[in-house]
């Protein structure tokens, strides 16, 4: 009997053994606010971890009664933020199902700030086409509605203030959302300061202006003057304008279409189309007080040039170098070089070669290279134009021929303005036409190396029209480089009003139009490059517009 009861307590005995099954419970619980395609990786307390990425979720391993559980984010999805709640306890006699773990992602306000609005103007600014925003002032601007971190977002003007344009300057006004943003919108203001035409003042100046050692600005007209011939005149910035000198009195030189430049003795040099003893133009020089000199007679002696279009540069060897037009020994231009005491040179004959530039327009750049470099707006393999190079000594490289829609596809053809020399060890220049049409601004290498089929590799920066119907269109004049590093230039057509526009260009090819001509007596058909002045401020010509319509003088201030 003894032994019956020591049995049944060791459990023995036959029937059930007694012991009770090893009960375990779930953790898990619901996701709200994730983004499709991303996941958020969770863990416990016990070490468990899972990624999940749909909107329920279950941890791998089930827990017993009485165990502890905390739930946490162990690692955040691609940007967005994600919090647990009811996510820790102890498990009970059921799985635990409400765990909750919710996502947000981060929203950033669009703002910026607007320079140059004039007193009591507004200017009503967009965000994606939407969320207008009206600002009256030059100040901060925040706009209502925040959007998602890694958003799109443009910012564009939608009612211009009177008598303003207002630009949303460079990459700032796009892009996709980070961390923050500030967009720039700056408002530029145009002053015509002289209108062409009055009495026997000048007419249709064609050149660009220069900045003399005494603060006013002086040009060329091709017309007009007291002979109908053209003049040299002088402008304040105040718009009080002199005429200089009238050209075209017995044999003077006549008709001059390039800028003038200063020499390191502080006189003014230029050239004039026709005229002089030949007919066929002339070199000048003219002091501050206004008395003029002819240096050269073009088609004086055998081969020479005739017809400059270009103004003069001065090179480091103290003289003059340019181009013509027509003459040489092909009849297809020259480059030239002219001492200040008149003794001319003619270093190159385009055309003398099969497939050679022809007829220049423009004048030469003096590059950190020491040699000169310039553009045809005919000649080249294709006929389209060409870049070239001439070095002191006078043999010609030709570095580029436009050609469009086969070398590089949509390029320019018909460069009439000067290359200039970048910060970046490229050449900048313009074309008239090709691209979308409406011309090109296009880069060259510098320092070039063979490449298969050809010279130094040409890149089109820019093609006008790309930015919609009120692009400018026809850039016939020199890019300059602006005191904020960016490339700043004109073009003779097209913009809101049609008569031509002054544009902004970043180096990663980012184009935004600073000013429409053409409204009422406003300058139009603008040909000339731009001066950013000692003041900051931008001048120019135009070669129709102004209150006759026979030319202005402007002032774009920012």
């Amino acid at each position: 009997m003894a032994l019956g009861v020591l049995l049944a307590a060791c459990g023995g005995g036959g029937g059930s053994s007694g012991s009770q099954p090893h009960v375990t419970y779930t953790i898990g619980g619901t996701v709200v606010g994730l983004i499709s395609g991303s996941s958020v990786t969770l863990a416990n307390s016990n070490g468990d971890s899972l990624a999940v990425s749909t909107a329920s979720f279950v941890l791998p391993t089930a827990l017993a009664t009485g165990s502890s559980f905390d739930v946490t984010v162990l690692v955040q999805p691609p940007n967005q933020t994600c919090v647990a709640s009811d996510n820790a306890g102890s498990v009970t006699s059921a799985n635990v199902t409400n765990v909750l773990i919710t996502c947000k992602t981060p929203t950033f306000t669009i703002g910026g700030i607007v320079y140059g609005l004039a007193t009591g103007g507004s200017v009503v600014l967009l965000n994606n086409g939407a969320d207008p925003l009206t600002v009256t002032s030059n100040s901060s601007f925040t706009f209502a509605t925040a959007i998602p971190r890694l958003s799109g977002y443009s910012v564009s003007v939608g009612t211009q203030p009177q008598g303003q344009t207002c630009t949303v300057n460079y990459a700032s006004g796009g892009g996709v959302i980070q961390d923050m943003n500030s967009v720039i919108v700056q408002c530029a203001t145009e002053t015509v300061l002289w209108s062409f035409g009055s009495g026997v003042d000048g007419i249709t100046p064609w050149g660009g202006l220069i900045e003399g050692s005494d603060g006013a600005f002086y040009g060329t007209t091709n017309a007009g003057g007291t002979f109908g011939q053209g003049t040299v005149y002088r402008i304040t910035s105040a718009g009080q304008e002199t005429v200089v000198w009238n050209f075209g009195s017995g044999s003077d030189g006549a008709g001059p279409y390039g800028a003038l430049v200063v020499g390191t003795d502080g006189n003014f040099y230029g050239t004039t189309y026709s005229g002089g003893t030949q007919g066929f133009g002339t070199v000048y020089r003219l002091t501050p007080s206004g008395l003029e000199t002819v240096l050269w007679n073009f088609g004086t002696s055998a081969n020479d040039g005739q017809n400059p279009r270009a103004g003069l540069i001065q090179a480091t060897d103290g003289n003059f170098y340019g181009t013509t037009m027509n003459g040489g020994a092909a009849g297809y231009g020259t480059v030239f070089t002219v001492t200040a005491g008149g003794a001319e040179t003619v270093l190159w004959s385009f055309g003398v070669t099969a497939g050679d530039s022809q007829n220049p327009f423009a004048p030469l750049l003096q590059a950190s290279d020491g040699n000169f470099y310039g553009t045809s707006v005919y000649g080249g393999a294709s006929g389209s134009g060409s870049a070239f190079e001439v070095a002191a000594a006078g043999s010609e490289t030709m570095i580029w021929s436009f050609s469009v829609g086969t070398i590089v596809m949509e390029d320019g053809f018909a460069p009439d303005a000067p290359l200039i020399e970048g910060n970046d060890g490229y050449l900048y220049g313009t074309t008239y036409g090709g691209g979308d049409t409406s011309g090109t601004v296009f880069r060259l290498p510098l320092t070039q190396g063979p490449i298969v089929g050809g010279p130094a590799y040409e890149t089109v920066t820019y093609r006008f029209g790309a930015s919609g119907p009120t692009d400018g269109v026809g850039p016939q004049a020199a890019l300059i480089i602006g005191s904020d590093g960016n490339f700043y230039g004109t073009t003779s057509f097209g913009g809101a009003y049609q008569g031509g526009t002054a544009f902004v260009l970043t180096s990663g090819g980012i184009e935004s139009v600073l000013w429409n001509f053409g409204s009422s007596a406003d300058a139009q058909d603008i040909q000339a490059p731009l001066l950013q002045a000692s003041d900051g401020a931008f001048y120019g010509v135009s070669l129709h517009g102004g209150s006759s319509n026979k030319g202005a003088v402007f002032r774009l201030s920012q």
